[in-house]
């Protein structure tokens, strides 16, 4: 069973059309990341998928259960944290968390372990009794995960978790996520290409309201073939030589900078290896090789252009 799944969910502002019938599959374990651009779409699928917007058409799950028909009994296993996180900068961390916790019913004795236990998972023990308006924003940011955990949910709903931090309170939540995941699963929503690389375990690209991919991470990462090579050269090549190089099939375009040589060329026709040998036939020295490999941020801008890649 997935922990998330939606089918043709719709959803429309006025006569602007935000999601257009997507269709999620969240796995029950690991991280997912949900990527795409500033505007298109992603808090809306979270807040539908938490019961703060209806959608036009279609239908949201968690755990199986219908979010619209029965939400009550599907949020029982969600923590979640939503646009701006709720706290109350006059009430102390232990305070903000057990206000929360009698809102959700949790029994008297229980609340005050599970308190200790978020806040020493999200690294705020020792500021438990200090008003929230101090915190920086990295711990205001941690808090708002320990209020997610607090119910001790099976999933974690984060929208933009690192937003607005500086790039220490970033590795700080990255960090803290890290850990767990192990536990649970995470649905995170990021416009941001390196935190979903060192974060998350399977990707959905989303653009103006269309799911354009969705897959592993290990799986996307391995449709990454090198289409560029960067050689250092032992002395500056001869126009001739350039000219030679260009004449070689399927290769595309050859660039010369001093001792630097790059060479782009079509992946789905010819390898690296048969292109360095067709350099050595021609003499051209060389002190390095390199292929360079499509990384995340270029899969990235190439789907949402509308591109295709080659499928293995």
């Amino acid at each position: 069973m997935y922990c998330i799944e939606t089918k043709d969910l719709t959803m429309n502002f006025k006569n602007n059309r935000v999601l257009n019938r997507i269709n999620l599959k969240v796995r029950s374990k690991g991280c997912t990341g949900y990527l795409g651009p500033n505007g298109s779409g992603k808090t809306t699928t979270m807040k539908i998928l938490t019961n703060l917007l209806r959608p036009k058409n279609g239908q949201a799950y968690l755990y199986g259960i219908n979010v619209q028909k029965n939400p009550r009994e599907a949020l029982k296993r969600v923590g979640a944290i939503i646009d701006v996180p709720m706290l109350y900068p006059f009430f102390t961390a232990r305070q903000n968390l057990d206000f929360l916790g009698k809102l959700k019913g949790i029994k008297k004795n229980h609340l005050k372990e599970r308190i200790k236990n978020v806040l020493i998972t999200v690294d705020l023990l020792k500021k438990i009794d200090v008003k929230v308006g101090k915190y920086s924003t990295g711990m205001k940011q941690r808090l708002a995960i320990a209020q997610a955990l607090l119910g001790d949910p099976d999933l974690l709903i984060l929208d933009e978790p690192t937003f607005g931090l500086d790039p220490k309170g970033m590795a700080d939540i990255r960090e803290l996520l890290a850990e767990i995941k192990k536990e649970r699963p995470i649905f995170l929503s990021s416009h941001l290409l390196h935190e979903i690389g060192v974060l998350c375990d399977d990707v959905i690209l989303i653009n103006n309201g269309r799911i354009i991919k969705q897959d592993s991470l290990k799986n996307i990462q391995s449709l990454f073939k090198p289409d560029k090579i960067e050689i250092e050269l032992t002395e500056q090549i001869s126009d001739k030589k350039i000219q030679e190089i260009n004449e070689i099939e399927y290769i595309q375009s050859v660039k010369s900078k001093e001792y630097i040589l790059s060479i782009n060329f079509q992946k789905e026709k010819i390898k690296p290896n048969e292109i360095l040998k067709k350099l050595v036939k021609l003499n051209i020295e060389m002190n390095s090789f390199n292929p360079v490999q499509m990384n995340l941020e270029s899969f990235y801008l190439q789907e949402m252009e509308g591109g295709k890649i080659e499928r293995k």
